[in-house]
């Protein structure tokens, strides 16, 4: 799942499809609501500020 916060295309939960082949419904929908209620309501001087603690991880093509 992804989702575009101002210059930022964030992932939420990204795994190996030899590991595990799809999300169960109980997962998509905790994953849906913190979405909703936590990443949507972030600001880009957020996002930043979580790179900066590492609390994020940058991934870069």
């Amino acid at each position: 799942m992804s989702y575009r916060i101002g210059d930022f295309l964030v992932y939420i939960y990204a795994y190996a499809k030899n590991e595990k082949s799809n999300l169960s419904q109980k997962e998509q929908k905790a994953l849906k609501m913190y979405s909703k209620e936590v990443l949507m309501k972030l600001s880009t001087n957020d996002i930043k500020t979580l790179l900066q603690k590492q609390q994020l991880i940058e991934v870069v093509k």
